[in-house]
């Protein structure tokens, strides 16, 4: 009997990583029009970006039906494995919900499906979580017990160039989204239990930076844990931001830099630029 450790392509992580770690993974889907795309099967995360900024058409996110889940379900039951499946949250993607449907399909109880409240590097700090207790030999249960507290820690914090994207992907509403506004305007955004919330808009990135910068200062970050830096397709905002920080004297000039895959950035487009943190 083991433990299995089950994703998906929220968490933006390579196939190396995922190889690595050991990881059972079920993408999810992006389409253009009628032609159905999966990165590392029929588009790598660069030819992505390239479409997304080329093609006329918007893309969309569809969640893996339930078939995805499950062969990986019905193999751990006959093998007594058990799953702790980290997955997108539910108030974005229906992911989790067809999951818990391949679970009931299957019947079987030692499938642990958890609503990280997380995506992109906040979701891999859960990951590498996981699989460390995992490896020392952690039960599924008390795995999951540990995620459900550190989720409710663990956040992503992050300025866009637009809101268009997740006010066309149906993720805010116009309003919220504010279209229309100064284009100049730099959201910052963060996820609060899985749902997307602005918390300010700054007039150009500077002050993006400035404020992501306040905001993390006066946290009480848990140094058990990476600060890792997130982008999509060009990090030379990122890079900014790193600069910014470490001018203001924080220890962040070995921080990873993670690029988000075809399923976030088609909801937040290219040029962001945020970090991924955990607070005691």
């Amino acid at each position: 009997m083991a433990v299995k450790i089950l994703c998906d392509s929220s968490a933006d992580l390579s196939i190396e990583d995922i190889n690595t770690m050991n990881l059972l993974y079920v993408p999810i889907p992006v389409m253009f029009g009628d032609e159905t795309y999966i990165e590392g099967t029929n588009i790598t995360r660069d030819e992505y970006y390239e479409m997304l900024e080329s093609n006329p058409l918007f893309p969309t996110t569809s969640q893996p039906s339930p078939a995805s889940f499950i062969d990986y379900f019905e193999e751990a039951r006959e093998n007594r494995d058990e799953i702790v499946a980290i997955l997108i949250p539910e108030a974005l993607s229906g992911t989790i919900q067809n999951a818990n449907l391949a679970k009931s399909m299957t019947e079987y109880d030692n499938i642990h499906i958890i609503d990280c409240y997380n995506i992109t590097a906040a979701l891999r700090i859960l990951i590498e979580k996981a699989v460390k207790l995992r490896d020392e030999g952690k039960s599924a249960k008390e795995i999951t017990e540990i995620l459900l507290d550190l989720r409710n820690r663990t956040k992503v914090y992050a300025a866009l160039d637009t809101l268009e994207n997740l006010y066309r992907g149906g993720r805010l509403t116009k309003a919220a989204a504010g279209i229309g506004e100064l284009a100049n305007l730099k959201p910052v955004v963060t996820l609060e239990k899985g749902k997307v919330a602005v918390c300010y808009k700054a007039l150009g990135k500077n002050k993006a930076c400035s404020h992501i910068i306040k905001h993390y200062s006066e946290l009480d970050i848990d140094t058990d844990y990476p600060l890792y830096f997130i982008y999509a397709k060009d990090n030379s905002n990122t890079e900014m931001l790193r600069n910014k920080m470490i001018a203001a004297g924080l220890d962040v000039a070995d921080c990873p830099s993670y690029n988000l895959g075809p399923v976030l950035g088609t909801h937040v487009g290219v040029g962001v630029f945020g970090i991924a943190y955990v607070t005691h």
